[in-house]
C-alpha cells in the first residue's frame, strides 16, 4: 500500500509519525525522570494491543502487549526506588517500534486507527502533575517520586479508556462467517 498512488493512508501515516516525532521530542525535552517517559508509553503500548485485537489482527496486538510488558517490567524495577533510569535510546526504541506497530495497524487492518489521537496528552501527565501539586510536595523526596509515576498512570488510563470506548464505536462489526 505504502507504493501505490497518494491516498488517505498516506496523509494519516504522515500525521502519525508527525503526532509520535512531536510527542517524543517534547516528552525528551520537558524530562524530569525516567518514569515520567515510560510510564505513558506502557499505556499507549498497552491501549494498541486492545485496538489491534478489536481490529481483528491479534499479531499486532500481542507485539503491543510484549511492548507493554516489556515497558512494565522496566516500570516495577524502577518503583518506588529509582535503581537505573531508562536510556533516551530506550525510549526511541520503544516509539519506534509503536509506530510500527501503528503503522501496521493502519495499513493492514480496519481498525480505527485515528482514535489513538486521543491519548497523545497522556505524554504530557508529568507537567500536569507539575501544575495540581504544590512546589514543595514535588520537591519533597520519596512521597513525590512514589506518586509521580502512579498519578501519570492514572491519567493516562482515562484517556486509555477513552481511546478505547472510541475504537470499539466506529470500528467496523466483526463478521463471524469470514475466512
Amino acid at each position: 500500500q505504502i507504493d501505490s498512488s497518494p491516498s488517505e493512508d498516506h496523509l494519516f501515516l504522515l500525521l502519525l509519525f508527525m503526532s509520535l516525532a512531536t510527542a517524543q521530542y517534547l516528552t525528551e525535552f520537558g524530562r524530569q525522570n525516567g518514569a515520567d517517559e515510560v510510564v505513558p508509553l506502557l499505556v499507549v503500548s498497552g491501549t494498541l494491543a486492545g485496538i489491534a485485537i478489536v481490529g481483528a489482527s491479534a499479531s499486532i496486538g500481542q507485539n503491543g502487549g510484549v511492548l507493554a510488558a516489556a515497558l512494565g517490567g522496566v516500570l516495577v524495577l524502577n518503583w518506588p526506588k529509582r535503581r537505573f533510569l531508562p536510556s533516551a535510546t530506550g525510549r526511541i526504541l520503544s516509539f519506534t517500534v509503536l509506530a510500527a506497530l501503528l503503522c501496521q495497524m493502519m495499513l493492514f487492518t480496519k481498525a480505527p486507527v485515528w482514535s489513538m489521537v486521543i491519548i497523545l496528552p497522556a505524554f504530557f501527565g508529568g507537567r500536569l502533575f507539575d501544575l495540581w501539586f504544590p512546589h514543595d510536595f514535588r520537591h519533597s523526596g520519596s512521597r513525590a517520586a512514589t506518586l509521580r509515576p502512579v498519578f501519570i498512570g492514572a491519567v493516562s488510563a482515562i484517556l486509555a479508556a477513552a481511546v478505547f470506548g472510541v475504537a470499539l464505536t466506529f470500528s467496523p462489526p466483526l463478521d463471524p462467517y469470514a475466512g
